[in-house]
């Protein structure tokens, strides 16, 4: 139970700490509780006007409005405290900035899980700083350009992207003694499968034209030396990663977000690009949750693909459009 509470709370580490007596939220942005093991009839809308049913997990934002019908039923998680609370059938309910009302209807007090968040990170506001003071896509600087610092790869997600600076490069990705050669692309970025390696080894790109070496990455800022580390899991730390997965799944089916939010704690960033995607997918409504996808992309360094979705996000939020996720061939 103790390992099922912690792996719950990682994804309950994306979201700011609000209440259920919920203490009163800074934006609307931020989730107040998560409504999941839907079954029958379980309708939301965020504006009172369209109606639309939940198929599974939902997370509720201030707004919202679930109702549910003669066979309607769910849990609400508390997001600060971890107290469930059932939903019953024939209720109407609505998330506001002091918690979450009935309408009509009744909501239950099932069990009280506080720990289930205890010393939780404020993973959701995190993306939200990151993401939200939007800034130019940075542009390559001399001969010298940059990547993800350190990131974390696993036998499945051997893999490693970078934003292509020009599709006339080719590239040499070196790493350890093991040196893959990178053919010039049209794509804008460039992913290359990397064989296992034990531990952590640092790793450096170069690129070229008509075989004359044009850029390297950037190995000192402000006078300081740069080090671009990968990371690739133990056997153990595999099988752990493994456990926790299963456990999320066990408990909450079908809820890509929650894996990608236990890939972002891992500092496994393409990982948690895959997972953020699927599940945008599925609910392109989710458009506050993209913000998470959005941290991924500026975590990876792929600058211009965060600047396009940043202002794609934006929109949606101004237009209440659903969030249009970027081709699926680069990833």
């Amino acid at each position: 139970m103790k390992n099922l509470t912690a792996i719950i709370s990682l994804f309950l580490l994306m979201f700011s700490v609000v209440n259920i007596g919920f203490a009163k939220s800074k934006s609307d942005q931020k989730p107040l509780g998560v409504l999941y093991k839907v079954t029958g009839d379980v309708k939301y809308t965020k504006n009172g006007k369209k109606w639309r049913k939940v198929r599974r997990n939902k997370f509720l934002f201030v707004g919202y409005q679930i109702k549910t019908g003669d066979n309607g039923s769910g849990m609400i998680t508390n997001q600060e405290t971890g107290q469930n609370v059932a939903l019953k059938p024939n209720s109407l309910i609505e998330i506001t900035k002091s918690g979450i009302v009935a309408k009509s209807g009744q909501l239950a007090d099932v069990q009280k899980t506080s720990d289930l968040i205890s010393g939780l990170l404020n993973r959701f506001t995190k993306s939200q700083s990151y993401t939200t003071v939007r800034r130019s896509a940075s542009k390559p600087k001399g001969a010298e350009f940059e990547t993800v610092r350190k990131l974390t790869i696993s036998e499945d997600f051997p893999y490693f992207i970078w934003q292509n600076v020009n599709p006339k490069y080719n590239y040499k990705f070196v790493i350890g003694d093991k040196t893959y050669d990178i053919p010039a692309s049209e794509s804008k970025v460039i992913k290359v499968k990397l064989d296992p390696f034990n531990a952590e080894l640092n790793y450096d790109i170069m690129a070229f034209e008509n075989d004359q070496e044009v850029l390297t990455l950037k190995k000192e800022k402000r006078g300081r030396k740069i080090n671009y580390r990968l990371v690739f899991l133990s056997k153990a730390e595999n099988e752990k990663l493994s456990q926790d997965i299963e456990l999320i799944k066990n408990d909450y089916p079908d809820n890509a977000y929650m894996l990608g939010t236990l890939y972002a704690r891992n500092n496994m960033w393409l990982a948690a690009v895959k997972q953020y995607r699927t599940f945008l997918k599925e609910y392109p409504d989710e458009t506050e949750m993209a913000l998470s996808l959005l941290e991924a992309y500026r975590r990876l360094k792929l600058n211009d693909i965060y600047q396009e979705q940043y202002e794609t996000w934006e929109d949606a939020m101004k237009s209440g459009k659903d969030y249009t996720l970027y081709p699926d061939s680069l990833f």
